[in-house]
C-alpha cells in the first residue's frame, strides 16, 4: 500500500502492530482508530435513525442498513 501522507501511514501502522489506544467508556472494548470507536460508541446510545424502507428495523449506522437490505434484495430475486 501507498500513503499520500505519513499520518496516514502511522495510523495504518496501528492494525498490524496491535495498539489499540481508543477505548470505549461504556464496555471496554478498543479499537485502532478513532472512527471505529465513533461507530462503536452508536451502538450504545439507543440512538437509530437509519430505517429499513422494507421491513421498518432501525439501525444505529447507515452502512448496517446496506447490509441489511441485502437480506431483501436475495429474497426479491428467488421470487
Amino acid at each position: 500500500m501507498r500513503f499520500s501522507k505519513k499520518s496516514s501511514l502511522d495510523r495504518h501502522s496501528l492494525i498490524h502492530s496491535g495498539v489499540k489506544p481508543y477505548n470505549c467508556k461504556t464496555c471496554n472494548k478498543s479499537f485502532t482508530q478513532k472512527i471505529q470507536l465513533s461507530n462503536h460508541e452508536k451502538t450504545h446510545n439507543g440512538i437509530r435513525p437509519y430505517l429499513c424502507a422494507n421491513c421498518g428495523k432501525s439501525f444505529s449506522r447507515i452502512d448496517v442498513l446496506n447490509v441489511h437490505c441485502r437480506i431483501h434484495d436475495k429474497v426479491k430475486q428467488k421470487i
